[in-house]
């Protein structure tokens, strides 16, 4: 009776250690990705206001996992980058490109690299669909990550610079009699040598006084002595616990002077990611306000 007693305990005792082995793994929150679409009915605004049951119901619906293993905070997080992205992608199938942008040689959705012709500048904004690069639970609850990197040449970061000196030069620039007038105004400015093209101008001015005015003045300018004629200005618009953060820095890759177009042709711009994402010729600050 004893050695059955025995063996009924040991097997107990194996039985619950074998269950401790095969528990749940943890959650590897980097393997989980917002499964996001442009018809999420939800702004980031609205999420405060769901019940728990709504907030969990959004949750499941685009993270496909458990909301019990999420605390209320976590939820809440999750949910608003989804609205956030949701609306991104409504933003991005309502946009179309014209004959004032500028060209860039790339399919455009893709981790490819980029060629690009212009003097204004483009943008790399990350593909967040499920077809694309998603972001992951790890980054939204981590509050870090990237959405968009811009690369401006020159005369345009020069351009964008020298406006947000101060409102009087703005509106001098601004009222000009013409992109000459305009343009000597800015070289006059900076003490340099160069043609600003009308289409940069009409860009910067369109940015209005209180984005130039709030610019980071002092870490543009130590980019821009760093820069020759043909580099160009990477911008990226990092986010960290929701507050966008914009880092500058120098780009430097194989130019062609185009002289029918009087602009160079970036040959080969990086991914800045690594990312499946879309190229934006002539359209830097796509989703952001420098």
């Amino acid at each position: 009776m004893k050695k059955i007693l025995t063996v009924f305990l040991m097997a107990i005792i194996i039985l619950n250690t074998s269950a401790i082995s095969y528990a749940k793994a943890p959650i590897n929150l980097n393997e989980i990705y917002a499964n996001v679409d442009s018809n999420l009915n939800l702004t980031v605004e609205q999420v405060k206001d769901l019940s728990e049951d709504e907030l969990n119901q959004y949750f499941k619906e685009v993270y496909s996992v458990n909301p019990s293993e999420f605390t209320y905070e976590d939820k809440v997080t999750a949910v608003e980058a989804a609205a956030l992205l949701s609306g991104i992608q409504k933003f991005n199938s309502m946009s179309f490109f014209d004959s004032s942008y500028e060209r860039v040689y790339t399919t455009r959705s893709a981790i490819n690299n980029c060629n690009y012709t212009g003097s204004k500048g483009l943008a790399w904004v990350r593909d967040t669909t499920s077809d694309g690069s998603p972001l992951s639970l790890g980054e939204i609850l981590s509050g870090v990550y990237t959405l968009e990197v811009d690369f401006l040449p020159y005369t345009a970061a020069a351009t964008i610079y020298a406006l947000g000196s101060d409102y009087n030069f703005f509106v001098s620039v601004r009222n000009a009699a013409g992109t000459a007038a305009a343009s000597a105004l800015i070289c006059s400015k900076l003490k340099i040598e160069a043609t600003i093209p009308a289409a940069v101008i009409s860009f910067a001015v369109s940015m209005g006084w209180d984005i130039l005015n709030a610019l980071d003045r002092d870490a543009m300018k130590d980019v821009l002595l760093s820069m020759d004629a043909s580099d160009l200005m990477k911008v990226d618009f990092i986010t960290a616990n929701k507050i966008v953060t914009k880092c500058y820095s120098k780009y430097t890759t194989e130019v062609e002077w185009i002289d029918s177009e009087k602009c160079f042709k970036y040959l080969d711009i990086e991914n800045p990611t690594g990312k499946s994402g879309n190229w934006y010729g002539g359209q830097p600050g796509y989703l952001y306000s420098y």
